[in-house]
């Protein structure tokens, strides 16, 4: 018991000093994951038992430290202080779930404890929410300036910290974990599961990854056209969503989206996700050698990057064939994303897929009014595809306005694909969707063709569809 009640002392002093909490304001009222230091080292104490190792669990316990952002600032932090603890909490605020706690720790920085999350997840969500706090408070141009340090509780009670990697090498070792779980089971993890993770430093160096198989018989006619993504707000196509195209029957001259042709062979849906990837990688290099600024789109279906093997292997592709000038014209679009997915599972796919891509936006069923796990995975926007919904136009529209307000409700952007008359389309801008593409919109197009100003009286001018 004396040594639990050193370790208590100890690191209540390290996180919120006596000095400090007698000029420490009240407690918001609104609900916060915000803790005070008794509990946090509670919640501690359960994850690291006095006496035993203490690299067992302490990786879901880490500090992502402000020094340099203050440092950055120099005389003019007193006047940034306020606002910085605002934004930094909010983040942190919005990446929590569950059981996570946090507390401030002085005026380094912030003590965050991970109910759910392995040792590397955990520090890849602190690198998150650390270039967030670095955009909000100094510019989306300004690199991160947090550091993430990773709290050890010694047996003795005495509390160290050690630097963690940067955050590509984070990534990396985040994905040669989630091989090393499947090596060990043919399994895939369940919707929701964080693969475990052995000690920290057990991790085998990330091997690159196997060359793309030939393209089996059902791709052997596949090719691929554009559909051209209008942005209302600033008036402009900019944008252009990748279409993988197949014959409906073998040899005809007749094509449809090869996701449809192919339906539930999920091999060459496999197989198609990872085609689509390459071709859209040469297109968006090809985009950065003619100094052309355009977005290119490619969806992947989520069931593919859900099995451990798969997600690697597709982030080895981003990693090492796409150059950084050509990650910022890419955006990824996760499709068939399954109802109640939980934000865990969201985060464990989309976090390092940001990190080689210029965003991560996510296709929902139309029917989805709770935003909030997308809002928390820093998902940049969800949409939906009308083209796959049947009824009547007053009930896509009542939809889409659903759509709309529980997205905005959550601070998350939002699309809408297959718009296919004009009611519809007029409808979409009502509902405040910030890209919308279809027939009644634009044609879709054999080769992106370039920025293009487009305005509301675009859409009756036939002209401008083909």
């Amino acid at each position: 018991m004396a040594l639990l009640h050193k370790l208590r002392r100890n690191l209540a002093d390290l996180i919120d000093p006596e000095s400090d909490r007698q000029r420490a304001p009240a407690p918001p009222a609104t609900a916060t994951r915000a803790v005070s230091a008794e509990l946090l080292y509670d919640r501690i104490r359960i994850l690291v038992p006095a006496g035993r190792d203490p690299s067992v669990k302490t990786g879901q316990v880490n500090l992502i430290s402000i020094a340099r952002i203050r440092d950055r600032l120099g005389s003019q932090w007193p006047h940034y202080a306020v606002n910085a603890d605002r934004i930094a909490r909010n983040a942190i605020e919005r990446y929590l779930i569950g059981g996570d706690i946090y507390a401030r720790w002085k005026d380094e920085g912030y003590i965050l404890v991970f109910a759910t999350l392995d040792f590397h997840h955990a520090q890849v969500k602190c690198k998150l929410i650390g270039d967030e706090i670095t955009k909000k408070l100094l510019g989306d141009e300004t690199p991160d300036l947090t550091d993430i340090r990773h709290v050890e509780v010694q047996a003795d009670g005495t509390v160290t910290f050690s630097n963690v990697p940067g955050f590509e090498e984070l990534v990396a070792l985040a994905i040669g974990q989630e091989a090393n779980d499947a090596d060990a089971s043919t399994v895939p993890p369940p919707i929701g599961v964080v693969p475990s993770s052995p000690v920290a430093g057990t991790a085998e160096p990330l091997s690159p990854a196997p060359p793309l198989a030939k393209v089996s018989e059902p791709l052997a006619e596949l090719s691929y056209c554009y559909r051209p993504s209008w942005d209302p707000g600033r008036g402009i196509i900019a944008a252009y969503l990748c279409v993988p195209m197949l014959p409906e029957v073998p040899g005809s001259t007749r094509r449809a989206q090869a996701a449809t042709v192919l339906q539930d062979d999920a091999p060459a849906l496999e197989k198609l996700d990872f085609t689509t990837l390459t071709h859209a990688i040469g297109v968006v290099e090809g985009l950065v050698r003619e100094k052309r600024r355009l977005l290119i789109t490619v969806p992947v279906r989520f069931e593919t990057l859900c099995a451990a093997a798969h997600r690697r292997r597709y982030i080895e592709i981003l990693r090492t064939r796409l150059s950084p000038e050509a990650a910022s014209l890419l955006v990824i679009e996760l499709v068939s994303v399954p109802d109640g997915v939980p934000e865990a599972r969201l985060i464990e796919i989309s976090s390092p897929l940001r990190a080689h891509a210029r965003a991560v936006i996510a296709q929902l069923r139309p029917d989805i009014t709770d935003f909030s796990q997308f809002a928390a995975a820093r998902i940049a926007a969800a949409g939906c595809d009308l083209s796959e919904q049947s009824g009547s136009e007053l009930a896509l529209m009542q939809q889409m306005a659903r759509f709309g307000k529980g997205a905005a409700k959550a601070g998350v952007a939002t699309y809408l694909r297959g718009i296919s008359s004009l009611s519809l389309a007029a409808a979409a801008l009502g509902a405040g969707f910030s890209h919308v593409d279809g027939d009644a919109v634009a044609a879709i197009v054999d080769q992106p063709r370039g920025v293009v100003q487009f305005s509301l009286l675009d859409l009756y001018k036939p002209a401008i569809k083909g």
